[in-house]
């Protein structure tokens, strides 16, 4: 990452693609989420959109104020660790 923002702040990344050619480097970055910009943006609206749905799913239990057992028992088992 260190290499990357060194090389950013020299003006040598167009944002399009990077390679140091014969250096290979670590990378923990997963192949499923790699890919373009449009590609990227995509799967952020879906990431959006599950989080939107599980915000008011939070919303509705919390303006019943009930919870149902599973509910409970996952909120109970999270306290003991």
């Amino acid at each position: 990452m260190k290499v990357l923002a060194y090389c950013a702040g020299l003006g040598l990344i167009g944002g399009q693609t990077f390679a140091i050619d014969g250096c290979r480097l670590p990378s923990n970055a997963s192949i499923e989420l790699t890919g373009t910009e449009k590609d990227l943006e995509k799967r952020l609206k879906i990431y959006r959109r599950m989080a939107e749905k599980h915000i008011e799913k939070h919303r509705r239990q919390d303006e019943m104020k009930t919870t149902d057992e599973e509910t409970k028992r996952h909120y109970q088992e999270r306290q003991k660790s």
